[in-house]
């Protein structure tokens, strides 16, 4: 299924987000370029999946039960943020909403997914209070701790010495 409506085909092909139409089986029938590029494939490689196959395993319950609401007519929308699994195996977060197309005969055997990625948003997530004396760092799990020491162990970062310009100076 192709939405044909030449004012909808531009919109749809020219947006700054992702968007895909999928069936009841969750399989891709429609897809814009902002999709494929934020996941890494092309036109015809998302064409021949299925939204489980591009999503985080830890997801794929949650979508499948909205699908079965949205279907249903029981939710008028289905909003989150969800993890995909982009071609190089990258985990990509979105701000998902996903609403039913309805057919002429007012049967919902569709719908419409935008994709919103949010790198910069879980980016700013991770940001950590840091002691402006110690350099200390607060993680959510509380407590104070060495910069060095959070990011050895919850990031698997390895810290080397070096000066800035100004310190060098």
């Amino acid at each position: 299924m192709r939405l044909s409506d030449p004012a909808f085909r531009a919109l749809f092909e020219d947006a700054p987000i992702g968007i895909v139409v999928v069936d009841a089986g969750l399989r891709v029938v429609d897809v814009n370029a902002a999709y494929c590029d934020m996941l890494g494939y092309t036109e015809a490689e998302m064409m021949r999946r299925s939204i489980p196959d591009v999503t985080h395993p830890d997801d794929r319950g949650r979508d499948a039960a909205f699908m079965v609401e949205l279907l249903a007519g029981r939710v008028p929308r289905y909003r989150a943020e969800k993890r995909y699994l982009a071609k190089s195996g990258e985990v990509v977060w979105a701000r998902i909403t996903v609403t039913p197309l309805l057919e002429q005969s007012r049967e919902i055997k569709h719908v419409f997914s935008m994709a919103q990625p949010l790198a910069e948003h879980r980016a700013l997530a991770k940001l950590l209070p840091m002691c402006a004396v110690c350099h200390k760092v607060r993680p959510p799990s509380g407590g104070w701790v060495k910069v060095e020491t959070y990011l050895r162990e919850s990031e698997d970062a390895v810290v080397k010495d070096d000066r800035c310009p100004d310190c060098a100076r």
